[in-house]
C-alpha cells in the first residue's frame, strides 16, 4: 500500500510524495508535484510530473512549469501524437507547394515506415530527445535483424535446392545517412510545432545521431567510359549516356529536355524543366536548379554532331510512324516521340553495364564523370558547381576529395609565377642561411 507524505514548508505547496517500499528510503525516486493552470477560457487544468529525487528538486521543476505557462509557451494541447502531427505539418507542406513531389514522396516513406511506428503514437507535449535516439537506434537494429533472417532464409533454401538462386531479396542496411535522413524530418516537423506553440523546445535537437560516414566518390575513368559509349553505339538510348556524361545533367533534367532548350549553333543547351518518377507516376516541374531563366550547360563539337545525328534519327522516325508520331518535342523519346520513362533510364543502364562487363555503377555516376572532368581540367567549385546546378557546399561536401590534385597544381603555378619575376630560391632565405 502506497502512502503519500507532504512536505511542511508552506513553499511546497502541490509537492508530494507517493511511495510504496516497505523501507519508504529517501533514495526512492517517487516526489511529484500537480499544479492547476487556468487556460484561456477560464478552466483549469490539473498538470502533475514524478520522478523526482527529493521535494525541492519537484519545487523547482512545479515553478518552471508555472512560469512556462505565464510565458506562454508551455503546450496548450497535449493530446495530439506525434504521428498525428508530423502527418499534419507534411500535407501543409505539400498543399502550399513546398515540397516538390519527389521530396514528399521521400519525406513521407522516412516518417511511415520509419519514423512513426516508433514513436507515432506518444503524445508530441511528452516526446523527449532520449525518445528519438532510442527510435533511430531501434530502426538500426530491426533492419540488421531483418537481414540476418532474410539471410538464414536463403541459406536453407539453397541448401535444399542446390542450383537456385536466393528467392528472397535481402533488405538493404540502413546506413547513417539514412538515419540522419529520418531525423531531418523529425527535427522540421518538431520545429513547426514550436513555431505553432505547441511545444516549448525542439526535443530533436538533443537526440543522438549516428557518427556521418562520407562514402568515397567514385567514377569511371575516361577509358572505362570510352569503352561503355563504344558498346553501346547501335542502341536507341546511346544519345542520353552520351548526355549524361557530357553535360551532368540529373537523370530528371535529361528527361525533361526539350529540342527547345537546346541551341545547336552556339553550342549550349538550358536546363528548364525536370521529370521525376514518384512510385513510377510521372512529376513535371521546374528544375532543381533553375532560377528562372535556366541553367546554360555549354556542349562540345562532338556533342553537337552526335545531336545533329539523333536529330536526323528522329525525323526517320517521325516519317514512318507517319499520324502516329506524338511530338512533344521531346529530345529523349521512343520511335513514336513519347518521352522515355525516367525508369527506364536507370534500368537500360544497369543493363548495358553488366552486358558491357565494366565496373558497376548507377547512372548518377555518369554526373560524378562529368563533375571529375572538370575538376581534372582545372575548374574552380564555383565553376563546377555552376555547371552542375548545385550549391558550392554541396560541391566540396561531395567533390571535395578531388580538388587537392588541382590546388597542388595552383601552388606550383604561385611559384612559377615568382620565378618569372627574377626571385630565385636562395632569394628567399637569409644571408645566414636561415630561413624566415
Amino acid at each position: 500500500m502506497s502512502t503519500v507524505r507532504r512536505p511542511k514548508d508552506k513553499r511546497l505547496v502541490g509537492v508530494y510524495r507517493r511511495c510504496s517500499c516497505a523501507d519508504r528510503s529517501d533514495k526512492c525516486e517517487h516526489w511529484s508535484f500537480s499544479i492547476e493552470l487556468p487556460d484561456k477560457g477560464g478552466k483549469r487544468r490539473q498538470v502533475s510530473q514524478t520522478g523526482f529525487r527529493n521535494p525541492t528538486e519537484a519545487s523547482e521543476a512545479r515553478d518552471k512549469l508555472r512560469a512556462r505557462h505565464r510565458a506562454g509557451t508551455l503546450p496548450t494541447d497535449d493530446k495530439i501524437t506525434v504521428g498525428e502531427w508530423v502527418r499534419k505539418w507534411l500535407n501543409d507542406r505539400i498543399a502550399a507547394g513546398e515540397l516538390r513531389p519527389s521530396s514528399a514522396r521521400s519525406y513521407r516513406d522516412l516518417a511511415e515506415q520509419h519514423l512513426l511506428p516508433r514513436i507515432g503514437e506518444v503524445r508530441l507535449a511528452k516526446l523527449r530527445a532520449e525518445d528519438l535516439t532510442t527510435a533511430y537506434r531501434q530502426i538500426v537494429a530491426d533492419r540488421r535483424a531483418a537481414i540476418t533472417e532474410t539471410e538464414a532464409r536463403n541459406t536453407a533454401w539453397l541448401a535444399r535446392n542446390p542450383n537456385s538462386t536466393r528467392p528472397y531479396p535481402v533488405p538493404r542496411p540502413i546506413s547513417p545517412a539514412t538515419v540522419r535522413r529520418i531525423h531531418a524530418v523529425a527535427s522540421g516537423a518538431l520545429t513547426s510545432a514550436v513555431k505553432s506553440g505547441r511545444i516549448p523546445a525542439n526535443p530533436a535537437a538533443n537526440a543522438e545521431l549516428p557518427k556521418a560516414t562520407k562514402d568515397k566518390v567514385t567514377s569511371w575513368t575516361p577509358e572505362q567510359y570510352a569503352a561503355f559509349l563504344a558498346a553501346v553505339a547501335d542502341e536507341p538510348l546511346h544519345i542520353a549516356f552520351w548526355l549524361f556524361g557530357h553535360t551532368g545533367l540529373r537523370r530528371g533534367e535529361l528527361a525533361g529536355l526539350k529540342w527547345a532548350d537546346v541551341d545547336l549553333d552556339n553550342r549550349r543547351l538550358t536546363v528548364r524543366r525536370n521529370r521525376v518518377s514518384v512510385g513510377y507516376e510521372i512529376r513535371e516541374g521546374r528544375a532543381k536548379s533553375d532560377n528562372g531563366h535556366g541553367r546554360i550547360v555549354p556542349l562540345g563539337p562532338a556533342t553537337v554532331e552526335r545531336l545533329q545525328a539523333h536529330m536526323v534519327d528522329q525525323l526517320e522516325h517521325r516519317m514512318a510512324a507517319a499520324e502516329a508520331y506524338e511530338d512533344g518535342d521531346w529530345l529523349i523519346a521512343d520511335e513514336l516521340g513519347r518521352p522515355v520513362h525516367p525508369e527506364r533510364l536507370t534500368k537500360t543502364f544497369a543493363r548495358l553495364v553488366k552486358r558491357a562487363e565494366l565496373p558497376t555503377t548507377k547512372l548518377h555516376g555518369l554526373r560524378h564523370f562529368y563533375a571529375w572532368a572538370l575538376i581534372s581540367a582545372g575548374r574552380t567549385p564555383a565553376q563546377v558547381a555552376y555547371l552542375m546546378g548545385d550549391e558550392i557546399g554541396t560541391v566540396m561536401t561531395v567533390y571535395g576529395g578531388l580538388f587537392p590534385q588541382s590546388e597542388r597544381g595552383a601552388a606550383e603555378a604561385v611559384e612559377d609565377v615568382v620565378r618569372g619575376a627574377g626571385v630565385n630560391d636562395h632569394a628567399l632565405t637569409h644571408a645566414d642561411g636561415q630561413g624566415w
